[in-house]
């Protein structure tokens, strides 16, 4: 039996597209069924954790206001706060950082101690910043000297 040419190439466009057909239903199906269940999973899991992190939020938050707490008590007993502040960011690799502004007024010596305090609450390497200006009494305005010990400091320190 003679196939012509014409038969010939039907013949190999019919081997052709049966063989892409049975690759498709052994090798790509399951595949796809597997990245299908994967994806399921992988969102299964995400949901859970979202819940998670609320529920850590949470607990976080008032982790933290205990900090803030904890904090203004040990620097309370050694001078005057003006106020404390407290901001939440994100920081370059998107993790959340917080971080507390305080002012507060007193003499030298106790702001110098206040390190000491905050040694107690193991955050005396987060501070970031220190500034200490003096403040001048009235008496000694007129004169144009500064004899007290009474000075302001603003402080800045990362709780996370």
């Amino acid at each position: 039996m003679k196939i012509s040419k014409k038969d010939k190439y039907l013949l190999a466009i019919l081997l052709i597209s049966i063989l892409m057909i049975s690759v498709d239903i052994i090798i790509i199906n399951p595949m796809k069924n597997k990245i299908d269940n994967l994806s399921y999973e992988k969102e299964i899991i995400l949901s859970e954790n979202t819940k998670e992190n609320k529920l850590n939020n949470v607990q976080n938050e008032s982790l933290e206001d205990d900090i803030l707490l904890k904090v203004e008590k040990e620097i309370n007993s050694l001078a005057n706060i003006d106020y404390i502040n407290k901001s939440v960011y994100l920081d370059d690799n998107g993790k959340e950082s917080i971080n507390v502004e305080m002012k507060i007024n007193g003499s030298i010596y106790n702001v110098f101690q206040i390190n000491e305090a905050l040694k107690k609450l193991n955050m005396e390497k987060s501070i970031n910043m220190v500034e200490i200006n003096s403040i001048p009494s009235e008496n000694t305005e007129e004169e144009g000297l500064v004899t007290t010990d009474s000075v302001e400091c603003m402080m800045t320190i990362s709780v996370k």
